[in-house]
């Protein structure tokens, strides 16, 4: 499913519901494999798109902004294109992809502020008689968006994650997706920080009596004999176990490590000298995620 947001004041109306034109252009889509996000201003759309950075393919702008000042209907449209300009070289990614929509005639026409991609058909779709048009064109991005062929790749375990973690942790989780299966990161060591918030949330969702608290003992007690393996799988209870293991020295200093007798391996992976384990610490969580539908826990 191809993920896009949809900015347009007339999608949605006062209590946030789709109105009849946003119901009809998004269920269009949907049965094209495009799901979308519509919001009525420029602002929801960003806080979106900065909450969950490696989610969506494409962005739709609608370019007539009643908001806009000064009688400058540009104003907000522009803002709107130098913030997905910085977004995306925040995140050095070519995603999310602008097309341009409008009702208005006007912006029909040749408009020097508006650019035309090379991989749009239009430089501004013509609403609504253009919509098969646009969404062709976005699907036509499936063979080139990096973003899109990791997400279809990983949709199973992507879509059981959005259901079981909580937004950050899945925003995490995406991230890591991205950077480690999509880009073949394997020497930033900082992502197994944000692999242990990940297992932070894999942990309270397995709803077990936790003897004690803290993430460690509660991966050991998951892996422990108390649980059977008839109630959480060996690979299951191993993957808890090797990832706090793994992830656990990543939050300390190194003098703190070495004052417990471990080896620090934050420099072995920033050195190049440990290249699977970041991709081999992902695995594990998916593999957990994978299960977690099956699990006969009542899931917090």
């Amino acid at each position: 499913m191809i993920e896009v947001v949809w900015v347009d004041d007339e999608c949605l109306d006062d209590s946030g519901h789709l109105t009849h034109l946003g119901e009809s252009i998004c269920d269009a889509a949907y049965r094209r494999g495009i799901n979308i996000n519509a919001f009525r201003d420029y602002e929801a759309a960003k806080a979106e798109l900065q909450r969950f950075p490696y989610k969506y393919m494409a962005i739709i702008l609608d370019i007539c902004d009643e908001t806009a000042i000064e009688g400058n209907t540009h104003d907000s449209f522009l803002k709107m294109g130098r913030f997905l300009q910085t977004h995306r070289a925040l995140y050095n990614q070519q995603e999310p992809y602008v097309f341009n929509l409008s009702g208005v005639e006007k912006y029909w026409a040749d408009d020097q502020m508006i650019l035309k991609e090379e991989y749009t058909t239009k430089k501004v779709y013509e609403k609504p008689d253009d919509i098969n048009l646009l969404m062709q064109d976005i699907i036509n991005l499936n063979n080139v968006s990096k973003l899109y062929s990791v997400r279809v790749s990983h949709e199973n375990v992507l879509n059981i994650a959005s259901q079981y973690l909580d937004d950050e942790s899945n925003a995490i989780f995406q991230k890591c997706i991205m950077l480690i299966e999509g880009y073949g990161v394997s020497n930033d060591s900082k992502l197994l920080n944000d692999m242990r918030k990940i297992l932070e949330n894999l942990v309270r969702c397995i709803d077990l009596k936790y003897p004690e608290n803290g993430l460690a003992s509660k991966c050991a007690y998951i892996g422990s004999k108390n649980v059977k393996q008839t109630d959480i799988p060996q690979y299951v209870k191993r993957a808890f176990h090797s990832l706090n293991d793994i992830t656990q020295p990543s939050s300390h200093n190194s003098q703190q490590i070495k004052d417990a007798g471990q080896v620090p391996i934050s420099p072995d992976i920033d050195n190049g000298n440990a290249p699977y384990v970041l991709r081999s610490c992902l695995l594990e969580i998916c593999n957990i995620i994978n299960w977690l539908p099956q699990s006969r826990f009542k899931v917090s």
